[in-house]
């Protein structure tokens, strides 16, 4: 828990969480740190997981024309019907 009482993001991953794309800023308002650790957790219990680390301070709608081709090659893998 953080110091507020509410849980993190990565202490709700478990086996059944879905694969992920994880998208950040290096000096973004989103601690870095939070994404590494989310990561490192969906790699413990064995959920596929993609980090992208990005320069500068960027979010979302800013950064979306450089990353559009990963987001459309993740979702081509995992959301493929088989």
């Amino acid at each position: 828990m953080n110091s507020h009482g509410r849980q993190l993001p990565y202490q709700h991953v478990s086996s059944a969480s879905g694969p992920m794309l994880l998208i950040n800023s290096l000096d973004e308002f989103v601690p870095i740190t939070g994404v590494a650790r989310l990561s490192q957790r969906l790699t413990q219990v064995k959920v596929p997981v993609e980090t992208i680390s990005l320069t500068g301070s960027r979010h979302g709608k800013a950064y979306f024309d450089e990353v559009k081709a990963n987001i459309l090659l993740f979702l081509q893998r995992y959301l493929t019907k088989e």
